[in-house]
């Protein structure tokens, strides 16, 4: 089977299209056949050696997101993702160490969940750890009812999603983006600002950018970071971490009206490419499609 592999960190040149061995599914597992995956922020990171892989050795298999066809599942009591039913999942690549850039991903039936017919591969693709990353900050808010939270990145994929999940939630959203143009691009029932925010405004921030917005926090306001190494060193910061459960959940929410936007999208046979474009900073996302 195909991977998209490097060796050693550097720039797109150093992605490889490599022939390796099929995983075998255990109990518990699921092999699921690539149909399409999403580029994400860590991907370029891990690539470029900024984000060391803790459990994964030279070669690296690149890749957080996955949807495809169930075409093995391990033990007899995976009732809801038989063989031969579509999948998504999310892989936690830098913790894990297994990527999903490859024709067939082996995950934890528990990272793994059906995903919905209705979709476009490349659309659902963005999906797994946007959406899990934007879900999981939002829990760790513990949020009161109707408040007031600032969403730092809101441009991004991962905040985004956030806006849309808080405003499900019945919460007022504030929006921190860098530029005018992006901000034109929020929903205008939201409170959009452009580079700051007014001192202690908001119940709660929600950091998906790296950036520290906490002098926006009212005193004893709820303080999130999702990104590793931000400059919010006050937030707790959550790691994205696995869970059929929530992408579950996050189904539920598209049937609700949670939007995915269409994104650009590139054969993995031009992965050298498809970095090349999202390290120039496009304004869609670029999903990966066999």
């Amino acid at each position: 089977m195909f991977a998209i592999q490097f060796d050693e960190p550097g720039g797109p040149d150093v992605l490889k299209i490599r022939e390796v061995p099929r995983p075998i599914a255990r109990d518990g597992e699921v092999i699921i056949e690539f149909e399409a995956s999403t580029i994400n922020p860590a991907d370029v990171k891990i690539r470029n050696g900024q984000i060391a892989p803790r459990a994964a050795h030279s070669p690296f298999t690149l890749g957080y997101d996955i949807v495809g066809t169930v075409v093995e599942t391990g033990g007899s009591s995976l009732t809801d993702l038989p063989v031969g039913s579509r999948a998504l999942g999310m892989s936690a690549m830098a913790v894990s160490g297994i990527g999903t850039w490859s024709q067939f991903v082996k995950l934890s039936a528990d990272s793994v969940a059906p995903a919905p017919e209705e979709f476009e591969a490349a659309t659902l693709a963005q999906l797994p750890l946007a959406g899990l990353t934007a879900l999981q900050g939002v829990q760790a808010l513990d949020l009161a009812e109707e408040s007031d939270v600032l969403v730092v990145g809101a441009a991004g994929a991962v905040g985004n999603l956030a806006i849309q999940l808080l405003r499900n939630r019945g919460h007022r959203v504030h929006a921190l983006v860098r530029s005018d143009e992006q901000a034109e691009r929020l929903p205008a029932e939201i409170d959009r600002h452009v580079g700051d925010i007014p001192d202690s405004v908001v119940d709660a921030v929600l950091d998906t950018a790296g950036i520290d917005m906490s002098d926006a926090l009212h005193p004893g306001g709820r303080h999130v970071t999702v990104v590793p190494g931000s400059a919010a060193v006050d937030a707790k910061l959550i790691i994205t971490r696995e869970s059929g459960a929530m992408l579950r959940d996050l189904v539920r929410e598209l049937d609700q009206g949670l939007r995915l936007g269409e994104p650009i999208v590139y054969p993995i046979s031009e992965i050298r490419s498809a970095h090349a474009h999202f390290e120039r900073g496009p304004e869609r996302r670029i999903a990966l499609v066999n």
